[in-house]
């Protein structure tokens, strides 16, 4: 009797545990998901950790792409030190072939130089432009210019022919000399069939090489940059003592007015449309020819990175420049002989 007691006891027992195994489980699976609201929380906690991230990684990128740019602009100031070296004067800036064109062979690219050499002595630059212009060094684009990776005929890195003008006229009226005193153009005559002669000498740079501007950024063709266009204004603002006025009414153009076309469209050519700036207007500010007046120009450095530009100075030394730069400061590092006593920013 109580042995048989004691085995109904025993069953009841066993039972009782695979019910309550039973329960368990069912609990368990019944755990195992996510209900909506967890799953909102879920996706809450992710949304703001990707909101947290993403910032900072694209700041990270656009850091290293502005660092990249600047070893690119250390690279071509290192080319106008060997040039100089080679030739005793920094290279021509105005003409057919640009300051750009006579740096390949400094920038390993002597077979390009070659190659386009041999095309302007035999006439054929203009049916061959296309391929040569192809041909451009890597290291003449900036990595954070949103201008397409295949067009190839665009640079991002002007050279600075100064602020200050002087313009000589023939009896006729007819534009026959002008002047400039940055580091890539002293022009003594209007010549588009050759090098322009009058280029700068280092015994030229009287306020010093590291006070002295030498090459900065462009927006260009193609880019999403608003500085990427040239507008026009009246030839009335074309002289070296209207450039406050012309600054001021370029700088109040915007995109939709007349304009003269993009800039940086042509790497290998000799101008402010092209490889030219000057530091009439502080950076990332509008460009504007003014009229019929081709070298009578506001001609803006300016970048895509934020804030500012990257800048060369004649010793081959690289800053960021941030675009709030005092105007006074700006144009006094743009000239190689202004004798300005200025307080330099801090780099």
């Amino acid at each position: 009797m109580n042995d048989n007691l004691g085995e109904r006891i025993k069953r009841t027992v066993r039972r009782q545990s695979s019910c309550d195994e039973v329960r368990n489980l069912k609990s368990r699976r019944k755990r195992a998901g996510f209900n909506l609201v967890e799953l909102m929380v879920v996706l809450a906690v992710v949304g703001i950790l990707v909101a947290l991230i993403l910032p900072a990684v694209q700041s990270s990128r656009e850091t290293a792409r502005r660092l990249q740019c600047q070893s690119h602009l250390k690279q071509i100031g290192l080319a106008v030190h060997q040039y100089e070296a080679s030739h005793r004067v920094f290279p021509a800036g105005w003409g057919w072939n640009g300051y750009l064109y006579r740096l390949l062979p400094y920038v390993e690219a002597g077979t390009t130089y070659q190659l386009i050499t041999t095309a302007i002595e035999a006439d054929r630059l203009d049916d061959e432009a296309a391929v040569l212009l192809a041909r451009r060094p890597t290291i003449f684009a900036c990595p954070s210019s949103s201008t397409p990776r295949d067009m190839k005929h665009v640079s991002n890195y002007a050279g600075n022919v100064g602020y200050g003008k002087r313009h000589e006229f023939d009896e006729q009226g007819e534009l026959r000399n002008v002047s400039y005193n940055g580091i890539f153009s002293s022009l003594d005559r209007i010549d588009w069939d050759g090098p322009i002669g009058g280029v700068v000498t280092t015994a030229m740079v009287r306020d010093g090489l590291s006070n002295t501007a030498a090459i900065s950024e462009i927006a260009t063709e193609g880019s999403s940059s608003p500085y990427r266009l040239t507008y026009i204004i009246g030839d009335h603002l074309g002289m070296v003592n209207q450039m406050d006025r012309a600054a001021e009414e370029c700088g109040s153009l915007r995109p939709g007015m007349e304009d003269h076309g993009n800039r940086g469209d042509h790497w290998l050519l000799g101008a402010e449309l092209s490889t030219l700036y000057n530091h009439v207007a502080t950076p990332n500010q509008n460009s504007c020819k003014l009229g019929s007046c081709v070298p009578c120009m506001v001609s803006s450095a300016a970048s895509e990175h934020s804030g500012g530009v990257n800048l060369t100075f004649a010793d081959g030394h690289v800053v960021f420049l941030t675009e709030s730069v005092d105007r006074d400061v700006w144009r006094a590092i743009g000239t190689r002989n202004g004798n300005e006593v200025v307080t330099m920013p801090s780099f």
